[in-house]
């Protein structure tokens, strides 16, 4: 009877055992997928900083081309300045030739006249000339007639 009981004590223990055996059974795939959990989480992590750098290479590029088209878009105000101040001077320049051409205008208009009046005596000097040249005609049969 001793045995039995004893015998009894250990297939309890046994069944006991399992348990806990069972249990850490369990366990250790639930670990082993946690590990593996954590392995990708590790990996998703490792790409993620990777793309926070390559983000921040970029972020770098970025600030340095803003910089470069601040600097030129300075240049272009520079330039639109100058450009402004030049046709300023170009439009002074046209008011000036403007004035200029009227007062050419006006010259022209009085040296048309001019000419208009020389043209005029011109005329008159030449039925002058030719009265002159018959007086002669006339002077030179008289001596002829002489």
């Amino acid at each position: 009877m001793l045995h039995s009981k004893l015998q009894q004590r250990v297939d309890v223990l046994e069944r006991r055992v399992d348990v806990p055996g069972r249990r850490v059974d369990v366990l250790e795939r639930r670990v082993d997928v946690l590990e593996r959990c954590v392995d990708v989480l590790e990996r998703r992590v490792d790409i993620l900083e990777q793309c926070v750098d390559v983000l921040e290479r970029r972020v770098d590029v970025l600030e340095q081309c803003v910089d470069v088209l601040e600097r030129r878009v300075d240049v272009l105000e520079r330039c639109v300045y100058v450009l402004e101040q030049s046709v300023d001077v170009l439009e002074q320049r046209m008011v000036v030739l403007e004035r200029r051409m009227d007062v050419l205008e006006q010259c022209v208009d009085v040296l048309e006249r001019r000419v208009d009046v020389l043209e005029q005596c011109v005329d008159v000097l030449e039925q002058r000339v030719d009265v002159l040249e018959q007086r002669v005609d006339v002077l030179e049969q008289c001596v002829d007639v002489l």
